[in-house]
């Protein structure tokens, strides 16, 4: 089973690793196999191309239900029902949508910047008119890939509610709505308790966390407790274990109940139920359906005579988990919520100390355990997650949760016995956060490290594995060998006298990355929206992080508008920036002014500020910062978003300094930048533009991109190729179009 099990996930992830789906003719050859496989009883190759064709079949149905191309950008008047708990931030709402047959798609996710007077609720039947796109998301080393995340929750395109009169609701939400339920239960928490830890009460009762702030998420990673603070595994197998001690209870009361059915057998149906009914209290999560599938694997494998918590029911449930949605394997959650049970499954079976000692081992056990997958997944794993856990998981699974649960079904009986629970659990909560936020503020809390390659992840699973190997096994120390690659390897960096230039996909902004051998520049940061996503998070920080990039030598964002500016605080408070220079340097602190005349040297690579003159004054986009890098490979020319004025100024007075092979296109495209002079005074091979998928100003416009077409310069712009990436050490000369490079079978073609 453990074998079959391998064979059908690595099936599911050899066809989610392609660029797209193989020819349908392929499908003939690959059914022969499989019958022939089926004849020969060979299993492991059975399992294994029956996954292909599976994963195949699915991904071709979640692909052809996606938007036409057509009907992007226009007005449609749609009904449908609110299939998920909206999301509030500020005056913005989120939502998942089902809509009739007006528009061929299973779900699409909506924001509604302009808040009606009657707010939609889950459940609810709506009218509404709305623009769509189909999936689409910003590409980048390193960072979250948002388009894999939509493919995965079969979201078929997203949009935005059009103002519009005729925008209301249809039918109120049915009284056996789950989602009314739990959007019910999440408004009364917030009236009730309206505290800072409310929005991890709502997540850990009906699993809402999009009110968690910036701050509570960075102490639930930094102390390896994020799985505690929603409704994970954990919790379904808690809720799982009082169904079953209580049914088991409830049905050895009775002598005539117990010779038609065992209490065990009672007990696990029992737990079944209660895993189910907190699953559907969750929204029936990918992460909860998850656990109630291998619970539920469990407790049949307890009913048929089977030992319920081995490896071999565990591998069943993998097989089912997959069987149902081949696309679980995209998710971190899969592999870390089933390696966290191998663990448990392989070390008790081989060590057997006192019951005192092995629960204190255990948080160990895990926590070095998932060490490789949390670096391979997130690039860092907590050095005092056993620590923290220590008394996290006790408190909020013995008390919390069950605690939380009661104060549920009390809000229905007793409002007042509600409220005593409640401020109970928000008192457990504050000696919690206390102890979590104290924790975290070591600066020991977490060891980063960069984008390993799979062979040292692989070789760290297996050293892993080695260490918590039976004692009887001999040389286990060999594991901590094992190790060193880990502390000795080092991501790739360019050569003396050589740099290499990114500009991130950010989306409407720019941000450029450049590396030389032993100094790190970061020029501009991308946008900030509201108060929990900009770019600095989202983009700028995995890249460095992708690229081992511990600090910055310095930080110069051309000028102070969103664009440009939004992602630098979060910049600057994770990582150490040793110099900022700016255009407006009020927009930031400790920053410095950025004037022509300004120049340095960096492993052979020269850097010199080109504008804006040290007392010149104009408006802010024409006071950008303007950066030359260069070396004997080639240059580059930064422009921010300097307009007409500045061109002319820059030609006028520099124009023996303005030639460059790579031009970042001045102001995203815009008309009232890229002057023909302008243009020929840089005279580049190449220019970069950087703008957003459909943008709302069609930047870049058709007559700036026929200028530098009219001069012979080949145009890449972010929107339709991502990242773009250049060495520039001789040995390359057209940009890596990371969207390109990068492609997975659900990455969007942005010319569509």
């Amino acid at each position: 089973m453990i074998k079959s099990a391998i064979a059908f996930v690595a099936g599911c992830i050899a066809v989610l690793q392609l660029p797209a789906l193989p020819d349908p003719l392929w499908l003939l050859p690959a059914t022969g196999i499989l019958l022939l496989s089926l004849w020969l009883r060979q299993t492991l190759l059975f399992c294994f191309t029956f996954a292909v064709l599976w994963t195949c079949l699915h991904s071709q149905q979640r692909l052809n239900d996606r938007l036409a191309s057509d009907l992007q950008g226009q007005d449609m008047q749609i009904t449908g029902v609110i299939a998920s708990v909206p999301q509030r931030q500020g005056r913005r709402l989120r939502f998942e949508f089902k809509p009739d047959q007006q528009i061929p798609v299973s779900k699409i996710r909506l924001n509604w910047y302009q808040t009606p007077d009657i707010v939609p609720a889950a459940g609810e039947r709506w009218q509404l008119t709305v623009r769509l796109r189909k999936p689409f998301g910003m590409q980048n080393p390193g960072a979250f890939d948002y388009e894999g995340w939509l493919f995965r929750e079969g979201i078929a395109a997203t949009g935005y509610v059009r103002p519009d009169p005729a925008n209301g609701r249809l039918e109120a939400a049915p009284r056996y709505s789950v989602n009314h339920l739990r959007m019910q239960i999440a408004e009364q928490l917030q009236h009730q308790g309206n505290s800072e830890f409310t929005p991890l009460l709502q997540g850990l009762s009906v699993g809402l966390r999009d009110q968690m702030t910036t701050e509570q998420w960075q102490i639930l990673q930094k102390t390896g407790t994020s799985h505690l603070l929603a409704i994970s595994g954990l919790h379904i197998g808690l809720a799982a274990g009082i169904g079953f001690f209580m049914g088991r209870w409830l049905w050895s009361l009775s002598t005539r109940r117990l010779l038609s059915l065992p209490a065990m057998h009672a007990g696990a149906i029992s737990a079944i139920a209660f895993a189910l009914a907190y699953a559907l209290l969750a929204g029936l999560s990918i992460p909860t359906q998850r656990a109630l599938i291998m619970i539920s694997v469990m407790m049949l494998s307890l009913i048929l005579g089977r030992k319920a918590f081995s490896l071999q029911t565990l591998a069943l449930s993998m097989i089912i988990v997959t069987l149902i949605d081949p696309f679980s394997v995209l998710s971190a959650g899969f592999w870390l919520s089933y390696a966290a049970v191998f663990i448990i499954i392989f070390v008790t079976r081989n060590y057997t100390p006192a019951p005192t000692k092995q629960w204190l081992k255990i948080h160990l056990w895990i926590a070095l355990g998932l060490s490789p997958l949390l670096m391979l997944f997130f690039q860092h794993t907590s050095l005092i997650s056993p620590l923290a856990n220590l008394l996290a998981v006790p408190l909020v699974s013995l008390l919390v949760v069950p605690l939380l649960l009661l104060m549920i079904v009390m809000f229905a009986i007793s409002e007042s016995i509600a409220s005593l629970l409640l401020s109970v659990v928000l008192w457990l909560m504050d000696i919690l956060w206390r102890w979590l936020d104290w924790l975290a503020s070591s600066p020991i809390a977490t060891w980063e490290v960069p984008h390993l390659p799979i062979s040292i992840i692989l070789l760290l699973c297996a050293a892993t594995l080695l260490l918590l190997a039976p004692r009887g096994i001999p040389a286990r120390w060999l594991g901590l060998t094992a190790l060193l690659p880990l502390l000795l390897w080092q991501a790739q960096r360019p050569s003396e006298d050589a740099f290499w230039l990114t500009m991130l996909d950010v989306g409407q902004g720019l941000s450029v990355v450049i590396h030389t051998a032993n100094h790190s520049l970061v020029f501009d940061t991308g946008p900030r929206f509201g108060r929990n996503f900009n770019t600095g998070d989202a983009a700028v920080l995995p890249y460095l992080n992708f690229r081992g990039t511990g600090k910055l030598d310095m930080l110069m964002i051309s000028h102070g508008h969103n664009d440009h500016i939004g992602g630098a605080e979060a910049v600057i408070r994770q990582i150490p920036v040793r110099r900022i220079l700016t255009g407006t340097e009020e927009a930031l602190p400790k920053a410095e002014r950025c004037y022509k005349g300004q120049k340095w040297q960096w492993d052979g690579v020269i850097f010199e500020v080109l504008h804006p003159p040290k007392h010149w004054h104009a408006s802010s986009n024409e006071m950008s910062c303007v950066l030359k890098i260069s070396n004997r490979h080639g240059s580059v020319l930064l422009t921010g978003d300097i307009e007409s004025r500045a061109e002319r100024l820059l030609v006028q007075t520099q124009s023996d300094y303005l030639n460059a092979d790579v031009l970042q296109v001045p102001h995203h495209g815009s008309i009232t930048s890229s002057s023909e002079a302008f243009i020929s005074a840089v005279n580049p091979t190449a220019a970069w533009i950087p703008s957003a998928y459909r943008n709302r100003w069609q930047f870049p416009h058709d007559i700036v991109r026929q200028r530098y077409e009219d001069q012979g310069v080949e145009l890449f712009n972010t929107a339709d190729s991502g990242a773009l990436l250049m060495r520039f050490d001789g040995s390359q000369w057209s940009p890596v179009r990371w969207r390109v490079h990068a492609r997975r079978l659900w990455t969007a073609d942005a010319t569509e």
